[in-house]
């Protein structure tokens, strides 16, 4: 096993496991019910990414600014309220989050209304882990906040 540069030899898989942790891109979930984070977190992991689940006993603002994630994925209800804290969050002047924005939803949305909402792409439920994988490695692929939905 090749060893971090600076780490003691005795320990390798710890720091192993830190280095990745530091080095995995964070997916912040909000969803409506735990149910659904927790089975989404898991099929986030398997596809070597940190999941963090929105604890809902503390504000989006404060959890979003803590976390700093690669991507949210959010549900287009929980979105739609608080769309004006997504816009002053990643505001260009002020650009306090700058993350990949996944909805989801159970509803048909068309990609011209996905564009108005400003988000980067959409996953419609119930998804599967191919699904996921798609929209993941689309966002992997290309640059987030363009002006088209992908």
């Amino acid at each position: 096993m090749r060893h971090l540069p600076g780490t003691p030899t005795s320990k390798p898989l710890n720091y192993l496991l830190l280095y990745l942790s530091l080095t995995m891109h964070k997916i912040f979930i909000i969803e409506k019910d735990r149910y659904t984070s927790e089975v989404l977190a898991e099929s986030i992991l398997s596809l070597n990414y940190e999941p963090v689940i929105f604890n809902y006993d503390q504000s989006i603002a404060d959890a979003l600014t803590a976390v700093d994630p690669y991507i949210v994925i959010i549900n287009l209800q929980i979105y739609k309220s608080n769309r004006e804290l997504f816009i002053s969050l990643m505001a260009p002047k002020k650009k306090l989050l700058d993350a990949c924005l996944i909805l989801t939803s159970a509803n048909l949305v068309d990609p011209e209304s996905i564009r108005e909402y400003g988000a980067d792409f959409f996953l419609f439920k119930p998804y599967g882990l191919a699904d996921l994988k798609s929209v993941l490695q689309r966002v992997e692929s290309t640059k987030c906040h363009s002006s088209s939905v992908k």
